[in-house]
């Protein structure tokens, strides 16, 4: 069966052979123009949307932890890769949570697809939700907040605050994810651990 799609080639014979070569990467084409990065990214932004995702369904997860997001087809969730950075940032509506980063971790995988679970708000938004990002989320207790974004002159322009409904994955910059790295580092130094 492998031989027949080309993945690899054996020598006649029972006891012949296999030469395996690597399978051919699939780059999934975007749906509009492609976006060309001006600076390399930093990390990942996946947006949590409150009216279209249920918040308080993310958050009620037992070990308060991500492991897939939904993202749109094109070049940046074909360029994600295992071991680079992720955010999770909720979007501004959610009447609990501040906008801002909620969660923190990285890309365990490619992307794979998937339909949409129970916790869809807007049925045309979970339509068409069928790819997914493969991640490693953990929720904070307290998130660097957009208000920390917008005083910060390294943040104020990322991409997740001047364009609020932008794309899926979003994406930061080297040096706003540096930026990001120490306002992440004064929250998680000042939560208090949870008791059990």
């Amino acid at each position: 069966m492998l031989a027949a799609q080309h993945l690899i080639e054996t020598d006649p014979g029972p006891s012949a052979s296999v030469h395996v070569s690597p399978a051919e990467t699939v780059v999934m084409e975007a749906a509009g123009p492609e976006q060309h990065l001006a600076e390399p990214t930093g990390a990942w932004i996946l947006q949590l949307s409150p009216d279209v995702y249920s918040v308080d369904r993310v958050f009620a997860a037992p070990d308060q932890h991500v492991r897939l997001w939904s993202v749109e087809h094109g070049q940046r969730s074909a360029s994600m890769e295992y071991g680079q950075p992720v955010y999770l940032w909720v979007s501004e509506g959610d009447p609990y949570r501040e906008s801002g980063i909620w969660g923190v971790g990285w890309i365990a995988g490619p992307c794979i697809r998937g339909i949409a679970d129970e916790g869809w708000l807007d049925r045309e938004a979970a339509i068409r939700a069928d790819l997914f990002a493969v991640v490693e989320i953990r929720l904070l207790d307290a998130p660097v907040g957009r208000e920390k974004f917008l005083k910060d002159v390294r943040l104020v322009d990322a991409e997740v605050v001047r364009d609020p409904y932008g794309p899926n994955p979003g994406i930061l910059s080297l040096s706003e994810a540096l930026a990001v790295a120490e306002h992440l580092h004064s929250v998680l130094s000042s939560c208090v651990p949870r008791v059990a």
